[in-house]
């Protein structure tokens, strides 16, 4: 979210090292360009070093370093400021954050377990779920479970009960039978 925002900005061309991706959701962009017609875009965000920049007439100093995690390498970004009050770090925070929700609005997120923990990997559009071939009536059970699933109300009921709050679905059939784009496609439509 903030590497997105900060990349966006004049400044950033500033970053005495950069690092460049090709479009997808690669450090909170979210211009993924996959009509397949169209060239997919170079996105390039500050990478591995630090500078200063402006923002609302404070300095700040954006700073990227890179460490080994335990499997993959992580990435440690932190942004600094003079003075006694952090308003301003929240303010820029609360700006990334609106820009990004901006950006992120009609796509569905995707998670990959990391490091015994969940990252956000990528956004992708959102599919319609009337462009995967399955029974109308399966589809339609299938989401109404998931809804009356994620209702507060359920997870309040499986609170009370002491019961796990989870639910899984076996999917199976050969590689190609649209296992994946019916979760992608209930994942945009929940």
């Amino acid at each position: 979210m903030l590497v997105a925002w900060i990349s966006s900005q004049p400044f950033s061309h500033k970053a005495s090292s950069v690092l460049a991706s090709v479009g997808a959701m690669r450090r909170g962009s979210a211009n993924d360009h996959s009509d397949g017609n169209q060239k997919k875009s170079l996105q390039y965000s500050p990478w591995n070093g630090s500078f200063s920049f402006w923002y609302k007439n404070r300095l700040l100093t954006f700073r990227s370093v890179q460490k080994e995690g335990r499997i993959f390498r992580e990435e440690e970004i932190s942004v600094s400021c003079i003075g006694r009050s952090p308003d301003v770090l929240r303010e820029l925070f609360s700006e990334c954050r609106a820009e990004y929700l901006k950006l992120v609005k009609n796509k569905t997120s995707v998670f990959e377990h990391r490091d015994r923990g969940w990252k956000k990997t990528r956004a992708i559009d959102k599919r319609p779920l009337d462009t995967v071939i399955l029974e109308e009536r399966k589809k339609k059970a299938l989401v109404e479970d998931i809804k009356d699933f994620l209702d507060p109300e359920t997870r309040v009921w499986y609170s009370r009960r002491g019961i796990p709050y989870r639910k899984g679905y076996l999917l199976y059939g050969p590689p190609g039978t649209g296992k994946s784009s019916l979760s992608l496609a209930i994942a945009g439509a929940c």
